[in-house]
């Protein structure tokens, strides 16, 4: 698979906030998830990203069915726990739920991450290196 990172294309809003699948546009986590509770999904499901900038604020929390290949994180600042949060109770209140979704080739700005401890484990083994292969 050839890399799409890094992402220099001229910015690009997507003419759809329901699609199934959105390519080389950038877009804010709120305005995906608007369109979902509009539908009255209260999470990001069923979504396909490739080449795409996802901006935060935002802290998303991956579960069932959700994979990364060959994503940039965002700047950690030398360290990848700066961009993970972890519940002190059993939620994590306020977190996106992303199910089913798969990300291909992005970039994320502004945005945490939280989730399982399985998933959590990946995204410490990153290190200071926010762009790696594959994470599900």
């Amino acid at each position: 698979m050839t890399s799409r990172l890094p992402i220099s294309r001229a910015y690009k809003v997507p003419s759809d906030f329901d699609a199934a699948v959105f390519e080389d546009v950038d877009l804010f986590v709120h305005q995906i998830l608007a369109a979902s509770m509009a539908r009255m999904i209260p999470a990001i499901q069923d979504r396909v990203f490739r080449g795409c900038r996802i901006n935060g604020p935002a802290v998303l929390l991956p579960s069932r069915g959700t994979s990364f290949d060959d994503c940039n994180f965002g700047d950690p600042r030398g360290d990848i726990n700066n961009l993970l949060f972890q519940p002190l109770g059993e939620r994590a209140t306020g977190a996106v739920a992303l199910l089913n979704c798969r990300f291909e080739g992005c970039e994320f700005m502004e945005v945490g991450f939280t989730g399982a401890p399985a998933f959590m484990d990946s995204m410490k083994a990153i290190r200071t290196t926010p762009r790696f292969g594959t994470l599900s």
